[in-house]
């Protein structure tokens, strides 16, 4: 039966088997196929996101929000308050809090973490984004030129936080580090747009960054 679906629609049942597998669920329920639906990106549902100005990252985030039912939370506060959180990742967070609330934008959004990721000398993240492209001059260039009612990407933000607390848990290790945040950008639609739009090679990234972690 299932070879009787179009590709697209084969895809979107893949990513709702992920989703469920995601929240350890042992079902595919309708809110799994809507979570793939969202994530494929394609059809008739995006065009009525788009024709009502909703973003495929706040439904995400208001389906797993649900689907969680307080189990975790991760939008920023609760990540930057969280024990498993590296010194050097609750600095990032921080910072990218901070340079939000200097040029007074309503939250911190993937620019501000990109920004601060690229900026913090410490971090092997840095590094790797200068390393793949990034031009840190010209994104802080345009965050400066934002105005201060700006909405930027704060639920794309939380899909990646959601992310990193995923691949942390993925690839066993006890700690959220700036690394498993880079990762999660890379995985992150909204976030490898962000970067490619400021020349990151971000197949290159991700390269890099899947073997540090295969080390």
């Amino acid at each position: 039966m299932f070879n009787r679906f179009t590709e697209r629609a084969r895809k979107v049942i893949v990513y709702a088997k992920e989703e469920a597998r995601r929240f350890n669920h042992d079902y595919i329920g309708t809110e799994h196929i809507l979570l793939g639906l969202v994530r494929s990106g394609t059809g008739q549902l995006s065009n009525l996101l788009l024709q009502l100005q909703i973003s495929s990252h706040q439904v995400r985030h208001s389906i797993r929000h649900v689907l969680s039912e307080g189990a975790y939370e991760t939008n920023l506060e609760a990540v930057r308050r969280s024990a498993r959180l590296s010194e050097l990742s609750r600095r990032v967070l921080n910072g990218a809090a901070r340079l939000a609330e200097e040029h007074t934008h309503r939250a911190a959004g993937l620019e501000h973490l990109l920004l601060v990721l690229a900026r913090e000398r410490r971090s092997r993240a840095t590094r790797l984004l200068l390393e793949c492209g990034l031009e840190q001059e010209r994104l802080a260039g345009d965050i400066q030129a934002l105005q201060s009612d700006a909405i930027l990407a704060a639920t794309g933000l939380e899909e990646v936080l959601a992310r990193a607390v995923y691949q942390t848990e993925k690839l066993g290790t006890h700690y959220i580090g700036t690394d498993h945040i880079l990762l999660a950008m890379t995985l992150d639609d909204e976030a490898i747009s962000l970067m490619e739009q400021y020349g990151v090679n971000v197949a290159a990234l991700q390269g890099k960054l899947r073997a540090i972690f295969s080390r």
